[in-house]
């Protein structure tokens, strides 16, 4: 439920019918008394059946309706190979933050990175494009979709700490942006690849709390997601003799936000071998059920109100 506490008005329809029930034998002696029908003691059961029935029909109208206005919806994965013959769009994001120099087993994590992307980008169909952003404080885009691989690479090559001055990892902005580098209006196979450490510095875990808004946007544009890691899961050091500190990838935030975006997390060594597999066989999407309940909830109401109109 995308707003359950409409739920709470599921109480109003068993007050209703409570009510309507409780009134049943005040209504009978209103028919005795007011009907101009003949044999008025013949039709009272069915005129208290009849009463029940609208009662019931239309206690059952209010309470779909309270249940379309909670907006119910599930979850639905839906394969890839279901739209064959589509093309490709990449939209890759970079993490720039200084935690990214820290050294993985001989080369920066940037570094890696961009290697394994260029990689991908070289290997792939010729037919897929591929856009690149990076963010530090703030994203940027630092390039539109292109199926200019050779553009494509040079542009991840010059990736550096030093591009921008801001600082912080602004992570919940950028998968925002990268989302919105796709075209809505062509129907192609949309993927964000998603190079970062997962080490967060924006204060109060700003990023945790967007992973509900994150993954309706990512699903309703039905956007795949794959986050690449550092190999090294237990930190690299960073910086240089006296100053150096631990920089550890945060997995458990990644494994998260994958788990709430539909997405999944790899490592860099294992990026090529997912690419090759496929960055993922499937997408997550959401079906929503509010105009199925509304519908619903308008046919009870009429019948009701048809039972109601109609002839004892």
């Amino acid at each position: 439920m995308k707003n359950p506490y409409f739920l709470l008005l599921a109480v109003l329809p068993l007050i209703y019918i409570a009510l309507q029930f409780a009134r049943t034998g005040k209504a009978v002696e209103q028919f005795y008394t007011y009907s101009h029908l003949h044999d008025k003691r013949k039709k009272i059961p069915a005129f208290a059946f009849k009463r029940g029935i609208c009662a019931v029909l239309t206690a059952a109208g209010i309470l779909f309706l309270v249940i379309a206005l909670s907006r119910p919806y599930s979850i639905v994965e839906k394969s890839r190979i279901d739209d064959k013959g589509i093309n490709s769009d990449y939209v890759m994001i970079f993490d720039i933050s200084g935690s990214m120099m820290a050294d993985d087993n001989g080369n920066s994590r940037l570094e890696k990175s961009a290697d394994a992307a260029s990689m991908f980008i070289y290997s792939g169909d010729s037919r897929s494009r591929y856009s690149v952003a990076a963010f530090k404080g703030n994203p940027v885009t630092l390039l539109p979709l292109s199926s200019d691989k050779n553009i494509v690479s040079s542009v991840i090559d010059k990736l550096s700490p030093d591009m921008f001055t801001s600082r912080g990892t602004a992570l919940t902005d950028a998968i925002e942006m990268g989302c919105n580098l796709f075209t809505d209006i062509e129907k192609t196979d949309k993927q964000i690849v998603l190079f970062t450490d997962g080490e967060e510095s924006v204060p109060g875990g700003s990023f945790e709390k967007s992973f509900v808004k994150l993954g309706r946007l990512i699903r309703g544009k039905m956007i795949s997601l794959l986050i690449v890691m550092p190999d090294n899961e237990k930190g690299s050091y960073i910086g240089i003799e006296g100053n150096r500190h631990l920089s550890i990838p945060d997995y458990t935030l990644m494994n998260k936000a994958a788990a709430s975006c539909g997405g999944r997390v790899v490592k860099i060594s294992e990026f090529n071998k997912s690419v090759s597999d496929g960055i993922s066989g499937t997408f997550q999407m959401e079906k929503d059920y509010s105009v199925y309940m509304l519908i619903l909830s308008l046919i009870l109401l009429f019948s009701s109100l048809a039972v109601r109109r109609s002839a004892l």
